[in-house]
């Protein structure tokens, strides 16, 4: 990284302000212009920063759900040899909700029995998007489950994770948490997945 600053002088010589160019890794350029207070010269931004050839080369994967447009986002992304999965639930290829919990008047599950089903169906659809990408649940190193019930979501995802990742203690980091809610009201788990493809070079 280097710096290069000029002072533009205010009405006294106390004020005014210090433009500053960074470069980084001479990939990007950023201009700050930095407050000059007396001596003190608190790094706030107060103009523009410009940034040049700052652009990631992503591979991106969908499966075609109404939700993406909507929202306003993609399945999975791979940069570099990392591929990031967005929160997967138990849809099918038409966007409907597999195995749905039953819900109250309200619009809330009464019964989490349905974990399991939904889990198992939100795995097959996170093996179908690392496919894409020549990747298998073996090259996944985090997953993070959000869950209604985190007592039912524990004694199911034992059960789904050992089977889907084919060992009895799958060998990826693993996060289960407690949420009051997904985005549909009949949903009960939902799970994210970061995975790393081995150097096949």
């Amino acid at each position: 990284m280097k710096t290069r600053g000029n002072r533009s002088p205010g009405p006294d010589q106390g004020s005014g302000s210090l433009p500053y160019e960074i470069s980084i890794a001479g990939s990007a350029r950023v201009i700050l212009q930095v407050p000059i207070i007396g001596s003190f010269s608190p790094f706030l931004l107060s103009k523009t920063l410009k940034r040049e050839k700052m652009s990631v080369d992503k591979k991106v994967e969908n499966l075609g759900v109404a939700w993406e447009k909507l929202f306003g986002y993609v399945q999975a992304v791979q940069v570099k040899d990392t591929i990031y999965i967005s929160g997967q639930l138990s849809h099918d290829g038409e966007g409907q909700l597999i195995a749905p919990a039953d819900v109250d008047t309200n619009g809330k599950p009464v019964d989490f029995s349905q974990m399991e089903a939904q889990l198992r169906q939100t795995y097959v659809n996170a093996i179908a998007l690392l496919a894409r990408y020549g990747a298998t649940l073996e090259d996944v190193v985090e997953e993070t489950l959000y869950v209604l019930d985190v007592d039912a979501a524990f004694i199911a995802g034992g059960k789904v994770r050992k089977e889907v990742y084919g060992v009895e203690q799958p060998q990826c980091a693993s996060n289960l948490i407690g949420v009051s809610r997904l985005a549909f009201p009949a949903q009960l788990v939902e799970v994210t997945f970061r995975a790393v493809l081995p150097d096949r070079g």
